[in-house]
């Protein structure tokens, strides 16, 4: 499935720029193959300017999760105060939306935005929130949807709060 023309295909969504959707494919597919059989995940930036790797983390083993590092940071900042524009590619084991945490990171950056590829196929794309959006605010959207499948639920909680918080989500 991620090697197929069609998953390609969605990155185009991202950028028109062939060169930067091959990268973007190429990270995915790396943290997909890498990550494959396990619960943890792998984080790569690169820039949508400049089609080049900014940074990544491939060494952690935190069951679903990340820690990005000082240098990690470091290298997003750098990127950024150049004026690029920075992508975060991350894998989701379960194959799972962003998380509120995936959200509320991108603050710590200016022009930073994200997408999370699942080991099921799912690739989410997500642009910065304006604001942090408190965990109770998530809960509460996620529960008035709690009648739909844990995806689904996920998905329309995000939809619904990206109105409120004024960040972009969407299903690729």
């Amino acid at each position: 499935m991620v090697k197929s023309k069609e998953y390609s295909a969605k990155f185009s969504k991202i950028s028109d720029n062939e060169k930067v959707k091959g990268l973007i494919a190429e990270k995915s597919r790396n943290a997909l193959k890498n990550r494959d059989g396990k619960n943890t995940e792998e984080l790569y930036a690169i820039s949508l300017s400049s089609c080049k790797k900014i940074s990544d983390i491939t060494n952690q083993h935190i069951p679903f999760g990340i820690k990005r590092t000082k240098k990690f940071n470091q290298d997003v900042s750098r990127a950024e105060k150049k004026g690029e524009k920075v992508l975060l590619i991350h894998n989701h084991p379960r194959g799972l939306p962003p998380s509120l945490s995936d959200l509320n990171v991108l603050l710590k950056n200016k022009n930073v935005a994200g997408i999370t590829v699942g080991h099921n196929g799912s690739i989410y794309y997500y642009s910065r929130p304006s604001k942090e959006i408190p965990e109770k605010d998530y809960y509460v959207a996620l529960k008035k949807y709690s009648m739909y499948t844990e995806v689904t639920s996920m998905e329309k909680a995000l939809e619904e709060l990206s109105f409120k918080f004024d960040f972009v989500f969407r299903k690729l």
